[in-house]
C-alpha cells in the first residue's frame, strides 16, 4: 500500500516540475489525452490551471468523488444519448471556456489498455475545437502499463511512465484535419 501512496505522490510531483515546460503558457488551450489509466486524469487536474475534464455520467454515482466531480463543475457525457450528448457536451464545454477554465478531454471516449493499437477517436475533441476557436494540445502517454484502467485496481506495476505533449495544434484546422 506504502508502494502505490509513494508512487502517486512521486508521479503528481513529477509532473508538478516537468508538464508546464512543455504546455502553452499565455490563453486558453484544449488538452486532447490518450486515456490509459486514472493517473493521467490526476496528473493534468494537479498540472493545469482551472481545469474542468469532460467525464462519463456514470462518474456521478460514485460515494463522495461524484459529490466534489460535481462541485467543481466537470462536463458529464451520456454516452448512450450519442448526438443529443454529443450537443450538450459541446454546449457546457462552451460555458466553462467563457470561465476561463482549461478542458481535458479524451479522444477515446474511455480507457484504453496500453497494448491496444486500435484507436477510436470520437467527434467530441473536433466538435469543441471547431466551436471554441482554441489550440489543442495532444498528449501520448504509456500510464496503462503501470496502472491499469480501474482506480481501485491493486494490480499497479513499479516502472516509469511516460507522458509525451505535443506540439499544440492552432485553431482554424477543419475536424476531418484534426
Amino acid at each position: 500500500m506504502a508502494f502505490y501512496i509513494i508512487s502517486t505522490l512521486f508521479t503528481i510531483l513529477y509532473g508538478v516540475l516537468l508538464l508546464p515546460v512543455r504546455l502553452p503558457t499565455k490563453g486558453q488551450f484544449i488538452v486532447a489525452s490518450a486515456h490509459q489509466s486514472p493517473l493521467e486524469t490526476l496528473i493534468l487536474y494537479a498540472e493545469l490551471r482551472h481545469v474542468v475534464t469532460v467525464l462519463k455520467k456514470e462518474l456521478k454515482t460514485l460515494p463522495m468523488i461524484g459529490m466534489g466531480l460535481m462541485a467543481l463543475k466537470m462536463v458529464f457525457v451520456d454516452r448512450d444519448k450519442k448526438i443529443a450528448a454529443l450537443r450538450k457536451m459541446v454546449q457546457e464545454c462552451e460555458m466553462r471556456i467563457k470561465e476561463g477554465r482549461t478542458l481535458v478531454l479524451f479522444p477515446e471516449g474511455t480507457t484504453r489498455r496500453h497494448d491496444n493499437t486500435e484507436s477510436r477517436l470520437h467527434r467530441g475533441v473536433a466538435a469543441v475545437y471547431s466551436k471554441v476557436s482554441l489550440p489543442v494540445v495532444p498528449v501520448v502517454l504509456d500510464t496503462g502499463r503501470y496502472w491499469p484502467g480501474d482506480i481501485f485496481t491493486l494490480s499497479k506495476k513499479k516502472g516509469k511512465a511516460k507522458i509525451k505533449i505535443l506540439p499544440a495544434i492552432a485553431p482554424g484546422w477543419t475536424r476531418k484535419s484534426l
